[in-house]
Protein backbone atom coordinates (compact mmCIF):
# COMPACT_ATOMS: atom_id res chain seq x y z
CA UNK A 1 0.00 0.00 0.00
CA UNK A 2 1.20 3.77 -0.78
CA UNK A 3 0.19 6.75 0.72
CA UNK A 4 0.11 9.51 -1.46
CA UNK A 5 -0.57 13.24 0.02
CA UNK A 6 -2.12 16.16 -2.19
CA UNK A 7 -1.59 19.49 -1.53
CA UNK A 8 -3.51 22.58 -3.15
CA UNK A 9 -1.77 25.74 -2.89
CA UNK A 10 -2.18 29.58 -3.80
CA UNK A 11 0.23 32.02 -2.79
CA UNK A 12 1.08 30.01 0.39
CA UNK A 13 5.02 30.67 0.63
CA UNK A 14 5.35 31.46 4.11
CA UNK A 15 3.58 27.96 4.90
CA UNK A 16 4.25 25.94 2.15
CA UNK A 17 7.46 24.39 3.44
CA UNK A 18 6.36 23.83 6.55
CA UNK A 19 3.49 21.86 5.48
CA UNK A 20 5.22 19.73 3.42
CA UNK A 21 7.70 18.88 5.94
CA UNK A 22 5.10 17.90 8.52
CA UNK A 23 4.16 14.96 6.49
CA UNK A 24 6.82 13.93 4.79
CA UNK A 25 7.91 11.36 6.36
CA UNK A 26 4.96 9.78 6.66
CA UNK A 27 3.43 9.33 2.59
CA UNK A 28 5.18 7.81 -0.18
CA UNK A 29 4.97 10.43 -2.68
CA UNK A 30 4.06 14.26 -2.21
CA UNK A 31 1.80 16.12 -4.82
CA UNK A 32 1.09 19.51 -4.72
CA UNK A 33 -0.97 21.44 -6.80
CA UNK A 34 -0.65 25.21 -7.58
CA UNK A 35 -3.40 27.09 -8.50
CA UNK A 36 -1.62 30.27 -10.11
CA UNK A 37 0.92 31.54 -7.56
CA UNK A 38 2.42 34.51 -8.11
CA UNK A 39 4.41 34.49 -5.03
CA UNK A 40 7.95 32.33 -4.16
CA UNK A 41 5.48 29.40 -3.23
CA UNK A 42 6.72 27.54 -5.97
CA UNK A 43 10.74 28.33 -5.27
CA UNK A 44 9.96 27.65 -1.52
CA UNK A 45 8.75 23.97 -2.96
CA UNK A 46 11.35 23.19 -4.79
CA UNK A 47 13.73 22.61 -1.77
CA UNK A 48 11.54 19.85 -1.09
CA UNK A 49 10.71 16.81 -3.49
CA UNK A 50 7.57 16.68 -4.83
CA UNK A 51 5.43 16.43 -8.35
CA UNK A 52 4.11 19.40 -9.16
CA UNK A 53 0.89 19.85 -10.91
CA UNK A 54 -0.16 23.60 -12.25
CA UNK A 55 -3.71 24.17 -12.33
CA UNK A 56 -5.58 26.90 -13.91
CA UNK A 57 -7.21 29.68 -11.61
CA UNK A 58 -10.41 29.96 -13.42
CA UNK A 59 -11.09 26.33 -12.51
CA UNK A 60 -11.56 27.75 -8.39
CA UNK A 61 -13.92 30.23 -6.68
CA UNK A 62 -12.33 31.82 -4.28
CA UNK A 63 -14.74 33.21 -1.42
Amino acid sequence: MRIVSNTVVHNEENFVWYALMSIALFVDQLLVWDTGSTDKTIEVGFTIYFLLFSLQASYFIYS
